[in-house]
């Protein structure tokens, strides 16, 4: 299966902006710790020393220690943890695979955890970047509303402070009570 790795997938999408490198190796981290199990099967770490330590991600020592374990699914669990640490790790993986094309059914299964892994960080970004929006048009609302404070009475400014939490955001109830007590 030849095609772009993952580094050169896009990375942008629903939340309207690229996701940044740090985000995307985060995505290439939780990517890694969901495929774990799977992975820890099908994978055999030794096949992927030569190329890992070719492009820095893995050290002699690092081999070592992954090849003192007592099984294939313990090298395997070690080469996954220092495939983690490395924002290049899972790239470099997958053009480990790519290159011994003896596993290419790998590929797109760890193609598509990412995309999804990716899909679910764009989203919750673009959830962030509407919550913080509608959060703002509250907490606007609330400003013109404790500006009239000033002007109205006792009884009055109690009604209009209730009447902003009953619909609001728990954020705009701290503002609101953190006033109502300064008008106190």
């Amino acid at each position: 299966m030849e095609g772009p790795g993952l580094e050169s997938w896009p990375s942008s999408g629903a939340a309207g902006r690229p996701l940044t490198e740090d985000e995307m190796a985060e995505v290439k981290k939780d990517a890694l710790e969901r495929m774990r199990p799977y992975l820890c099967d099908k994978i055999i770490a030794e096949r992927h020393f030569d190329y890992l330590r070719s492009k820095k991600i893995l050290t002699r020592e690092d081999t070592e220690e992954i090849s003192a374990r007592s099984s294939s699914r313990k090298k395997t669990g070690k080469l996954l943890d220092y495939l983690a640490e490395n924002p290049k790790g899972l790239d470099a993986l997958v053009e480990s695979i790519r290159r011994e094309r003896t596993q290419n059914f790998l590929l797109q299964k760890i193609t598509d955890v990412v995309l999804k892994v990716k899909n679910e960080k764009l989203e919750a970004i673009k959830d962030h970047v509407l919550f913080n929006h509608t959060e703002r048009s509250d907490f606007d609302l609330f400003i013109q509303m404790v500006l009239k404070l000033g002007v109205m009475s006792h009884r009055d400014q109690q009604d209009v402070v209730f009447k902003l939490l009953a619909k609001s955001e728990e954020t705009i109830y701290i503002y609101a009570f953190s006033v109502f007590n300064l008008i106190l």
